[in-house]
């Protein structure tokens, strides 16, 4: 696995929190249609082989033509309200930071140690690269007062975060969105790593997790997909202490992930009422399994690969339990006496 990634802990304030998997909202008249998406980007990162039905689209980059330095969250804020501005932060502070505008590109110095960052509604082309945060959230596709409303081109669309490293008091990244990659990272959180969802009955597209440490305590799951259509988690280290390391839920479709390590806890694919599940993939991973619970897939999921994945356990004695799906392909999957991880 190619990981070469300090596990920085860090202190900071409370990170937002962000529910328990319901989708909120329903469906709204008078809907505009997404805006026409930017060029795919160029790939950041090798995925390695993908299935060939799976197109991901990477995120476009900011395109910026002025620079500032900033010291404070509220420099920050100030910034990044500005389209087409390259920022370089120079100080630590413990405050929430806006972003407001597209085009934003947000290079931190080394040590800094900083608050929360939110990327506010529609707005996308940002890039975060560097320090040491405390949550990292893309804004709900919504607004709430004076009525409630859902709307897909509020999505926060084309957005990477590379080489950051969270410490969260309760979840690290809240990512809803179109054409998001995390590569690089660390993050430790008390609830979840990564919690993508809250898109009413729309869906985030082209989620990219790449070479990442992911570390939850147990109260959630470590990474968890909600409403996603296409998604790439590959060669990165998921840990937890109670909940599945990998769930995918809602209506989603398209979803790969390979070459990863599991500690402790499993994978859990649909079960919930609701979820609809099409296509997943998932292979050549390998587990450290010590829960009760290692695989749990709906049995309506419409096309289940899982290939070549080895793993290490004293408690659970088969992979795929029973008789599967003839949609289903479950090939050279092997289970051996528990060996703790690397």
């Amino acid at each position: 696995m190619r990981i070469a990634i300090a596990a920085l802990l860090l202190a900071g304030c409370v990170g937002t929190v962000s529910g328990d998997g319901t989708d909120g909202g329903g469906a709204h008249d008078g809907r505009l249609p997404p805006p026409p998406p930017p060029p795919p980007g160029d790939a950041l990162y090798d995925l390695g082989a993908l299935p060939g039905e799976l197109e991901i689209q990477w995120p476009a980059l900011p395109e910026t033509s002025r620079e500032v330095t900033v010291r404070t969250a509220a420099e920050l804020t100030e910034a990044a309200s500005q389209p087409g501005t390259r920022i370089r932060v120079e100080g630590s502070f413990s405050e929430r930071a806006y972003v407001r505008a597209s085009n934003i590109d947000i290079e931190v110095a080394e040590g800094m140690r900083l608050g929360s960052l939110m990327i506010e509604r529609a707005n996308g082309r940002v890039r975060v690269r560097g320090g040491q945060w405390t949550e990292i959230e893309l804004q709900v596709p919504a607004q709430f007062h004076p009525s409630e409303e859902w709307r897909p081109e509020w999505l926060v669309h084309d957005v990477v975060i590379d080489g950051v490293s969270v410490d969260a008091p309760d979840s690290a990244f809240l990512i809803r969105g179109r054409r998001v990659a995390i590569l690089n990272s660390y993050a430790h959180a008390v609830r979840y790593s990564m919690w993508c969802g809250e898109t009413d009955d729309f869906q985030s597209e082209d989620i990219i997790v790449a070479n990442v440490i992911f570390e939850s305590d147990g109260p959630e799951s470590t990474l968890r997909l909600v409403q996603v259509l296409r998604s790439v988690t590959v060669d990165s280290r998921l840990s937890n202490g109670n909940k599945h390391n990998y769930r995918v839920h809602g209506r989603s479709d398209l979803n790969f992930a390979a070459r990863n390590t599991l500690v402790t806890t499993g994978v859990m694919l649909g079960t919930l009422p609701g979820d609809a599940l099409e296509r997943v993939w998932f292979n050549d991973n390998v587990l450290h399994h010590t829960s009760p619970s290692l695989l749990v897939p709906d049995p309506d999921i419409g096309r289940f690969e899982s290939l070549d994945n080895t793993i290490y356990s004293d408690v659970v004695g088969c992979w795929l339990c029973g008789t599967p799906p003839s949609s289903w392909r479950a090939e050279n999957n092997q289970i051996l006496p528990y060996q703790p991880p690397p």
